[in-house]
């Protein structure tokens, strides 16, 4: 009796392999729609400054969080003189609200007021142009320094915000995908 193998029309490929073409949501993660943007913008004398932002999901799919900016730290605990200013993510998936802190080059040159924001979270100096992210659970966010003006006048030069302006981007994140595609792949 005569063996013969069937082909296939199509390679049959293990079931491992596969996940060498995606990347880990631990290091990376793809968009899952499209991007939500928003501007933040701060003048001088606002004490009561506390920008939010609601993220909707992708085609009215319901609410997936928030994001916004504040003052994080004033002058001589003066709010109208803000030093430092937080942006900030709430991911409904999550917990936790995830925090970068903006800082003025005064702030950020006093090593123990940085130290003290650095309890909020990340923290980095304030410059037109400056880029940051903030990575949740299925939310990220990337936010550019658009404009930025310090205020003149008495107290330590470049040390209060006069304005900032923060674009911000909120992308969802495939995170779902990633880990089915790990559970079913192994």
């Amino acid at each position: 009796m005569c063996s013969t193998s069937r082909r296939l029309p199509w390679p049959v490929l293990p079931r491992r392999p596969l996940l060498h073409l995606y990347r880990s949501p631990r290091r990376a993660a793809a968009p899952a729609g499209p991007a939500t943007r928003f501007t933040a913008l701060y003048r001088q004398g606002d004490a009561d400054y506390d920008e939010n932002f609601m993220i909707e999901g992708a085609t009215g799919s319901g609410y997936r969080g928030e994001c916004g900016m504040g003052v994080a730290e004033g002058l001589d605990n003066d709010l109208t003189k803000p030093t430092a200013m937080d942006v900030w993510l709430f991911d409904k998936g999550d917990v936790r609200t995830m925090t970068t802190v903006l800082l003025s080059d005064f702030a950020f040159g006093n090593a123990s007021l940085r130290e003290r924001l650095r309890d909020k979270g990340d923290v980095i100096l304030a410059a037109p142009g400056q880029i940051f992210r903030i990575q949740h659970k299925t939310l990220d966010l990337e936010g550019r320094i658009a404009d930025l003006a310090y205020a003149e006048g008495p107290g330590p030069a470049k040390s209060t915000f006069k304005t900032l302006r923060v674009e911000l981007t909120v992308t969802p994140r495939m995170t779902v995908v990633w880990d089915t595609l790990s559970r079913t792949y192994g």
